[in-house]
């Protein structure tokens, strides 16, 4: 039986535990790559089109692995790395092994660079097994509650890295979220904050910063694809930029720090992705894999081909790279489909490298060459007599030799 005085009683309302000025000593920011990538939060990976967003990524988990330093900044936290690959992610193993193969010595001699403090705890780690697992498919992330699966797997993770090589799950990451995320619009806020709140969630129960690979929208200032309600949810956002020609080369591609909650952002910093040979396909052919080797703007691996080289996105796989011959041909091509050629009213073969060369645009075409195939102005030799050359000279904006008017003509 309730009583009177029960009855007026108002309801009771929970408190919130607070910290108080003086009582707690200040503490360090917790990093995973200090100023780089959060020790425990979310982070966007954002680039425009095939600025290596996903070479990027496994360059900065091999630092994670293997401990060290990534682009000049020290790993605090050395573990084991977890990538839902559900874009691209049958190529993630070439590409893995295309960077411990040509990038792993590398970031195994940063490790010379890093405090006393932090060197003596780094294990050394096989690059023939790393602490590394990654899935092809995931859980819609914007529908229904994905978490108890990914923390589940997650954990799992985790305690094979305990112990196996007594490292602990420090990074999720996702390639890319436009795929795992499947939202029904893009350019909701609703549907953006709560993807991301549950991402917060997930880092607070494994323990490890959670990584979303996406896109940049067409103007790169606005930074990530979609609504603002994604970076404004995230603890760290890095851009990925670069300048594309119209046959859709990329070059002076960099890093842009775009936002670092307890960092120094706004900052840039250059990068190239080089060549290199990862065996050969099913059909004998070489099966040429880009990788990011970190080496300074301008710089090339010797025997690598000139900036001229171009790669075939409509030919080859994700990552795959595909180096021109002088004939005309592409050298690497999947099985099944029929070999690329560049018009040759567009392209002309080289002799002394190989690499396509552009010819000259034309003023009386307007298509970057003229009917003869020669550059505007010049004519061809066609034989000489007595020192004297027998073909009658072109006029400019005409393809063939001038005539003589006749009595008949009108001007």
């Amino acid at each position: 039986m309730t009583t009177r005085r029960e009855a007026n009683e108002p309801p009771t309302t929970t408190v919130i535990d607070t910290h108080r000025h003086g009582e707690r000593s200040p503490e360090s920011v917790p990093w995973l790559i200090r100023n780089r990538v959060p020790a425990i939060g979310t982070e966007i990976l954002s680039g425009q089109s095939r600025t290596f967003k996903t070479f990027v990524l496994l360059d900065m988990m091999l630092s994670i692995m293997n401990g060290g330093t990534w682009t000049g900044e020290p790993v605090y936290r050395q573990g084991g790395v977890l990538l839902f690959a559900v874009e691209g992610g049958t190529g993630i193993a070439l590409r893995l092994a295309a960077a411990i193969k040509y990038t792993l010595p590398t970031r195994v001699a940063s490790r010379m660079d890093l405090p006393d403090s932090l060197a003596a705890n780094v294990k050394a780690v096989d690059p023939a097994r790393l602490p590394f697992e990654w899935a092809t498919t995931c859980p819609p992330l914007s529908g229904g509650d994905p978490l108890p699966a990914l923390i589940a797997t997650a954990r799992r993770a985790h305690d094979r890295f305990m112990k196996e090589f007594d490292l602990p799950l420090v990074m999720v990451a996702f390639d890319t979220m436009a795929v795992a995320a499947r939202m029904e619009d893009e350019n909701s806020s609703a549907e953006g904050a709560k993807l991301w709140a549950d991402m917060r969630r997930l880092s607070d129960a494994t323990g490890a910063v959670v990584v979303g690979v996406d896109h940049v929208g067409k103007d790169d200032e606005k930074g990530t694809r979609g609504t603002s309600a994604k970076e404004d949810n995230v603890d760290a956002v890095l851009m990925l930029l670069g300048k594309k020609s119209p046959e859709g080369r990329v070059t002076d591609t960099r890093m842009v720090l775009r936002k670092m909650k307890e960092g120094p952002g706004e900052e840039e910093i250059p990068f190239e992705a080089g060549i290199v040979q990862m065996g050969q396909t099913s059909t004998g052919s070489t099966s040429p894999r880009g990788s990011s080797t970190g080496r300074p703007p301008g710089s090339r691996r010797r025997g690598s081909p000139a900036a001229g080289a171009s790669r075939n996105a409509s030919n080859c796989s994700a990552g795959h790279w595909a180096r021109p011959s002088c004939d005309g041909a592409w050298s690497s091509r999947p099985t099944g489909k029929k070999a690329w050629r560049p018009p040759p009213s567009t392209w002309s073969k080289t002799s002394s490298s190989a690499c396509m060369t552009p010819r000259i645009p034309s003023p009386a075409t307007g298509d970057g060459t003229t009917r003869t195939g020669r550059r505007p102005g010049t004519r061809r030799r066609s034989g000489s007599t007595n020192g004297r050359r027998t073909s009658r000279p072109t006029r400019p904006g005409t393809c063939g030799p001038r005539r003589r008017r006749r009595s008949g003509d009108h001007q």
